[in-house]
């Protein structure tokens, strides 16, 4: 009895790590797709002092279809099936990340922002004003905080599909879906969708 009741609790664990997603490694191609999105709005951002970027992905906006490809697709008609679909499973599996600094123009400063320093801050035990409050503190002149959702990567590794955001403040933040393209080697931009503003 004893040994059907340890064979039953590996079961039990193998299926827990078989079935649940854990944090899923981050592809390189989803770091090189967001670190070409920041030299792309460097020029936009360069005189500030620094962005401060979350370093784990979050999850896509509820104003994006999370089960609709062809939704997606009106959206970004340039986005193949394929990098759609991909976006929406990789959705299901939150990752770290941290962006090389050598990847990113050096007229762009950016900090990565821990989980822990997020949870830190942004801590149940206050405010939204007074978690922003110590966010400014800690990173004066910012532009905020920008997140990241995983990325999609189509099957040809030549579009990459994400959607990044920008909160600074309760009600202040905006939230862009973007298709990149690889050319020669280079992640550039394919468009920019404006999906939420607040």
């Amino acid at each position: 009895m004893l040994k059907i009741g340890h064979l039953l609790f590996s079961c039990t664990i193998l299926f827990f790590f078989c079935i649940v997603p854990a944090n899923a490694q981050i592809r390189r191609e989803e770091v090189e797709a967001y670190s070409a999105l920041l030299n792309h709005l460097s020029m936009e951002y360069a005189s500030q002092a620094s962005i401060i970027i979350r370093s784990k992905t979050t999850a896509l906006s509820p104003h994006i279809p999370s089960d609709s490809v062809s939704e997606i697709k009106k959206r970004i008609p340039e986005a193949t099936e394929s990098v759609i679909t991909d976006l929406l499973h990789a959705d299901k599996q939150l990752s770290n990340f941290e962006i090389p600094k050598r990847f990113i123009r050096s007229e762009l400063k950016f900090a990565m922002l821990s989980q822990q320093t997020y949870f830190d801050i942004f801590s149940d035990s206050r405010t939204l004003e007074e978690s922003w409050k110590l966010f400014y503190g800690r990173y004066p002149k910012t532009t905020g905080l920008f997140s990241f959702t995983r990325a999609g990567i189509d099957l040809n590794k030549k579009q990459a599909l994400f959607m990044y955001s920008n909160a600074s403040g309760r009600n202040a933040g905006i939230g862009f879906l973007v298709l990149m393209q690889q050319k020669w080697w280079r992640w550039e931009v394919v468009k920019i969708e404006n999906i939420w503003v607040s």
